[in-house]
Formats: structure tokens, C-alpha cells, sequence
């Protein structure tokens, strides 16, 4: 008989035997007490209003003697101990842990025997408070046709950050959650939360959302007639040709309709100089809209014929 009768001779008795064997070892070792460390989450509870926990384990082991069948249950139902500290001393702080503090659900006749560490450090930082100017992280997209009128605005435009002093402390402005006002036609208000620091997880804002506004408007054109500027020298040593532009404007209507006509100038810059008597030059024409970001210009003609004054 060779190896390979002897192992598939009788296999249905052999695996039966394997496995009334493997039923009497799970038998046998779940009746046996056994320890097992299990992962305990530890809840802070902080009751001085004056202090601020930065710094401390969320999570110890405890320690529970058991069978093993009653050890499996801790499977997804983890311990918990639950510490509330009614008076701060100090920015330091130490925390014996002992298993009455231990609180679990059924667990058969599960013992806990130890915390581990038996002894924790909490630290603390004073509470302070501050207030800080918000900004909006909005990108507003008009639909076709539409503007954007003015920046957004908030309410409020400041908020108090409260927490751990040195957080707070490095923590001057603060800007909304990035968001975006996609294809608008008029006016849109939205509750939007403040964003704070990564690196400031003991500061929370009051209050933790502002409301944003967007505006846009129809997008209008204008035209406005101006005389041509001079920069760089007196204008009476030049002689421009021509000596007016027509500027064409484009933007939200409601801002079209409120921008004066002194906003727009056009001018060419002469700092490199001015032609000799009985020569010109050809310069490019710039022009722009003072005090309204939001409207776009341009300029015809496009250049300008510069000379000097006075006979040749």
C-alpha cells in the first residue's frame, strides 16, 4: 500500500475524527479561564469651564479574566470608562485608573483584574476667548448673461473663537468652508460653517455658521466719452491726436447704473520722455475704472500720435 492509499483509505472516518477532535478542543478551551486585554475607550469629562483638555489617552486596556466564549463577546461591545474631573488644578494632571471604573455590557461572568496603565498625565491649557474677522472661501458662478455684483458679504462678519490659550492665540482671521454659488440669476443667501485651523482641534467658533450672501446681476455696457490723460510730464509740453477716447464698459447693470463718469480715464504714459520738436510718437492707450473692481473697459482708439509743443 502506498502513502497515497493510506491517506484517502476510510477519509470519511478520518475527517469525522478530525473533527469531533477540533468540537472537544473548543469544548475544553472555552471552559478554561483565560486573560485577555481589551481595548477600553475613556470618556473626559471636564466640568471647570476655566481649562481646556489638550492632552489625554483616549483609549487604555483593561484587563478581564474570562472563559473564552465569554471573552468573544467584548467583540464590538468595548469597555468604557467614563472620568469627570469637576476642578482643574493646574496645566498638569494625574489619574489613577482602577477596574471599578470599568463599565461593559453582559459578559457572562467576565472579571476586570486590571487597567493598563493603571496611572494617566492630563494636561491643560486656561479657555480664553477671542474675537476674529471672517471672510468667505465662495467662488460664485453667474449664469450666461449675469455678473457678479459685489463680494460676498457674511452675518456676522466676526466670530468668537473659544478655546485652549495657545491655540486661540495664533488664530487672527478665520474664512467660511469652500464652497461654490453655481449658475446664479439674482441674490442667494446660504448657511455656510466656518472652517478652523488642522492645527487648532481644541478651538471651536461662536457661531459655527454664517450666513453668506452672493449677488449678481445682468450684465449691461455703457459708453463714456473722455479726454486723454498725460503721465509722467505737463501735459501743456504735449500735443495729443487724438485728444479724446470712447471707452466702452461692461458689468451688473446696478453698478453700471451708480458708476460716475469721472471713475473712467484713459491716458498714455510719457516717464520715458517726450518727442523732439517736429517729431511724434505712437502710444498704446491704457485706461481704467477707478473704485469698481467688477467693470471691465476698453479703450478706442487703441493708440494715440504724441508731439511736442511749440513751433519747430
Amino acid at each position: 500500500m502506498d502513502w497515497r492509499e493510506a491517506v484517502t483509505r476510510r477519509w470519511q472516518y478520518k475527517v469525522a475524527a478530525l473533527f469531533v477532535a477540533v468540537l472537544l478542543w473548543v469544548t475544553v478551551t472555552t471552559d478554561e479561564q483565560q486573560e485577555q486585554a481589551v481595548p477600553t475607550r475613556v470618556d473626559w469629562v471636564i466640568r471647570d469651564s476655566s481649562y481646556v483638555l489638550v492632552e489625554a489617552p483616549g483609549q487604555v486596556q483593561t484587563v478581564f479574566q474570562a472563559r473564552m466564549g465569554e471573552l468573544l463577546s467584548f467583540v464590538g461591545n468595548n469597555p468604557v470608562i467614563r472620568y469627570a474631573v469637576d476642578s482643574v488644578p493646574g496645566p498638569e494632571m494625574r489619574v489613577s485608573l482602577s477596574t471599578g471604573m470599568v463599565r461593559y455590557g453582559q459578559a457572562g461572568n467576565a472579571r476586570a483584574v486590571a487597567v493598563r496603565p493603571a496611572e494617566v498625565v492630563l494636561r491643560f491649557e486656561p479657555r480664553v476667548r477671542r474675537r476674529v474677522p471672517v471672510s468667505a472661501a465662495v467662488e460664485i458662478s453667474p449664469a450666461d448673461g449675469y455678473a457678479v455684483a459685489d463680494s460676498p458679504t457674511l452675518q456676522p462678519d466676526s466670530v468668537t473663537v473659544v478655546g485652549a490659550e495657545s491655540e486661540v492665540a495664533g488664530i487672527t482671521a478665520l474664512t467660511t468652508e469652500e464652497v461654490t454659488f453655481g449658475d446664479l440669476h439674482g441674490r442667494v443667501s446660504r448657511d455656510v460653517p466656518v472652517r478652523l485651523p488642522d492645527d487648532a482641534p481644541n478651538v471651536r467658533a461662536d457661531p459655527e455658521i454664517v450666513l453668506v450672501t452672493a449677488d449678481v446681476d445682468s450684465v449691461a455696457r455703457r459708453s463714456v466719452r473722455v479726454g486723454i490723460g498725460v503721465r509722467g510730464v505737463d501735459a501743456a509740453d504735449v500735443i495729443l491726436a487724438p485728444d479724446s477716447a470712447t471707452v466702452e464698459l461692461s458689468g451688473p447693470s446696478s453698478v453700471l447704473e451708480a458708476l460716475p463718469d469721472d471713475s473712467v480715464a484713459a491716458w498714455v504714459d510719457l516717464t520715458g520722455g517726450v518727442p523732439e520738436i517736429g517729431e511724434t510718437r505712437t502710444l498704446e492707450l491704457s485706461v481704467e475704472v477707478s473704485g469698481f473692481p467688477r467693470v471691465s473697459a476698453a479703450v478706442e482708439p487703441t493708440e494715440v500720435e504724441v508731439g511736442r509743443s511749440g513751433a519747430p
